[in-house]
């Protein structure tokens, strides 16, 4: 079933319509570019729907305010200071996630594409992820010490495998170098079992005290036989990964989040998002849906909608979710939306996930 299908169109038409429209313009500018309640009442085709967010419809709309969100309505809650977190938002709060930006470095280093394939070390990964950080902090106008995290995310395997593993050297001294940067390094694959052998592998091979910085990511668009992962196949990875993760960290005696990022660029689609468990609570383990963020910025603000009306999304377990952006790398291959208004479609969320391809 399409999330479009498993979203009241009701529900998701009034929320945009409203945020757009009132925040913006006011009653007689909304009755122009969105529904009226007797036309929510009578209901729209999916067609009509994704016009709303068109270019055409979107040119007027200023995307810096745009987005006051009504999606995300998470409760304020104290620092847990002892004991475990009782819900979603006390571990965001004593991880120090909270508001705050997580932000991402993708592609294939070493020859390859995307961001990290500008870098064939592990130290020139790191040297870009700063410069990119820095750019793209300028970009959205907020201070680089809003960016708690920086993750660099090769790709494991290239193009099904053909290029090969990355090497070790490169994982050993990115996760070395991890925590000079605030960052984190994230290995991604297209298949779950090579994920865990691969973990494994590394888990004989390095100490807790350079695994504590490894997360993991997932492109469904690559998964076989047809681009779609079920939601309880990455419940059942994540609990594998946080389980241990929260090994490593115990051995350490560091508070450093576990991180299962889910990439559903072009085709790729989680099944059953709303089985999506997203808090492993006793484990300090996230797992964030990222979506590819093309298009208009209306078209952008749909698809993020979609995801989070569809996630479990309570004030207690608000839902995650990151968007990427294709500007900086490539901006006239992909879309030509700039990173600010990208980022704007986070707005209000418990924490900012963002990603440049």
């Amino acid at each position: 079933m399409s999330l479009q299908k498993e979203i009241s169109r009701r529900k998701f038409l009034e929320f945009l319509g409203g945020v757009i429209g009132g925040a913006v313009f006011g009653t007689p500018v909304l009755r122009q570019l969105w529904p009226s309640e007797a036309q929510t009442q009578k209901g729209l085709s999916e067609t009509e729907i994704k016009n709303l967010g068109s270019e055409e419809k979107a040119i007027p709309i200023k995307p810096t305010i745009i987005y006051e969100s009504k999606i995300f309505e998470p409760k304020v809650v104290e620092k847990s200071e002892l004991g475990e977190a009782k819900n979603g938002l006390q571990l965001l709060e004593q991880l120090g996630l909270r508001g705050k930006i997580v932000y991402i470095v993708y592609g294939r280093p070493a020859g390859g594409w995307g961001s990290l394939g500008e870098s064939t070390t592990a130290e020139q990964s790191w040297e870009l992820a700063a410069q990119r950080r820095k750019s793209i902090a300028q970009e959205i106008e907020k201070a680089e010490e809003d960016f708690v995290y920086t993750i660099i995310n090769p790709v494991y395997f290239s193009d099904n495998r053909s290029l090969g593993a990355i090497k070790d050297i490169y994982i050993s001294k990115g996760l070395e170098l991890a925590s000079k940067n605030k960052g984190l390094v994230a290995l991604d694959f297209s298949d779950i079992q090579k994920a865990k052998e691969v973990i494994s592998d590394l888990e004989k091979k390095f100490p807790s005290q350079k695994l504590v910085y490894l997360a993991v990511s997932f492109d469904v668009e690559h998964f076989l036989p047809n681009g779609t992962l079920e939601a309880k196949e990455i419940n059942e990875f994540s609990r594998w990964f946080a389980e241990k993760h929260q090994k490593w960290v115990n051995e350490v005696n560091l508070k450093i989040p576990g991180f299962v990022f889910v990439y559903t660029f072009g085709g790729g689609r989680i099944l059953n998002l709303n089985q999506l468990q997203q808090y492993y609570l006793s484990l300090d383990t996230l797992v964030v849906p990222i979506f590819d963020g093309y298009g208009s910025d209306g078209q952008k603000l749909f698809s993020l909608a979609e995801y989070v009306q569809t996630l479990p999304n309570t004030q207690e377990f608000p839902a995650l979710v990151g968007v990427m952006e294709f500007y900086t790398k490539h901006s006239q291959r992909y879309d030509t939306v700039s990173p600010k208004s990208t980022f704007k479609t986070l707005e209000g969320a418990p924490v900012f996930f963002f990603a440049s391809q």
